[in-house]
């Protein structure tokens, strides 16, 4: 069942396309773009030519900003219940998971910095998503879980043995966490 979505919140989809189509709204697949973004972001600011880029980053900012609140919006309004995103982020039958958390939260704590005006609103969000994913990780392992299953995102069974992926999107969750409170530290 799909999830309500709060009026004007537009999601990504997964694949587009007669081949292989995938209309839904992976969390996995909107982190990548959140998070991506961000990368571009982070390097149109170090460049020295993307002085010149004044128009395209605004318009990745938006594009993030607008990712943020759909799948925010969507999560907080009909969320899985273990505080993770759910696989596929707007579809109630799917089950919430790390990895597409852990990657949405890190995105938001790495535009927190870089645009500060813009993202520290969503930062109490990213937090509590972070908290989720660290709940779900087990501290004598470091395992996170459940996980989406990598090599069949369709399989609806998770993981609870830890996925490669969802591994290194909680790394990426820490570390840009840890350097958000650097930057408001004034560290960074």
């Amino acid at each position: 069942m799909l999830a309500r979505k709060p009026p004007g919140l537009r999601l990504w989809r997964h694949v587009l396309g007669p081949l292989n189509g995938d209309d839904g709204a992976w969390s996995i697949g909107n982190g990548f773009a959140a998070a991506g973004l961000a990368r571009m972001i982070a390097t149109l600011g170090a460049w020295e030519g993307g002085k010149g880029m004044v128009s395209a980053k605004k318009d990745m900012v938006g594009w993030v900003k607008g990712i943020v609140e759909g799948v925010k919006g969507v999560d907080e309004s009909s969320g899985a219940e273990n505080g993770l995103l759910r696989n596929y982020v707007d579809d109630e039958s799917w089950f919430g998971e790390v990895a597409g958390t852990a990657l949405m939260a890190s995105a938001v704590f790495r535009m927190a910095v870089l645009e500060p005006r813009v993202f520290e609103r969503y930062v109490e969000w990213a937090e509590r998503k972070a908290e989720a994913v660290r709940r779900h990780t087990n501290p004598d392992t470091g395992i996170a879980a459940p996980a989406v299953q990598e090599l069949n995102s369709m399989v609806r069974e998770p993981i609870g043995t830890g996925s490669a992926e969802g591994q290194s999107f909680v790394m990426l969750l820490y570390a840009a966490r840890r350097d958000y409170i650097r930057w408001q530290k004034g560290e960074m």
